[in-house]
């Protein structure tokens, strides 16, 4: 049972936390939060995010750019 959890247990960070991993301000989080882009975990007044459900969600987002070739750039 104890293995089940550490598969299943992802990490969990604070809006600071995740405004420095994605190299932004804590007001963009929670400009995303409140806009509904990203999922969020409220505990009384403890916000937390799961790294992973984020960047699975941001990833609708992400823009693709193409050179004059027509080969992706990123």
């Amino acid at each position: 049972m104890a293995k089940h959890k550490a598969e299943t247990k992802q990490r969990q960070v604070s809006p600071k936390e995740l405004a420095e991993h994605y190299g932004v301000s804590t007001r963009t989080v929670t400009n995303w939060k409140t806009a509904g882009l990203i999922p969020f975990l409220r505990v009384g007044r403890v916000v937390r995010f799961s790294l992973d459900e984020v960047e699975a969600a941001l990833e609708k987002y992400k823009v693709k750019v193409w050179d004059r070739t027509g080969r992706e750039v990123r």
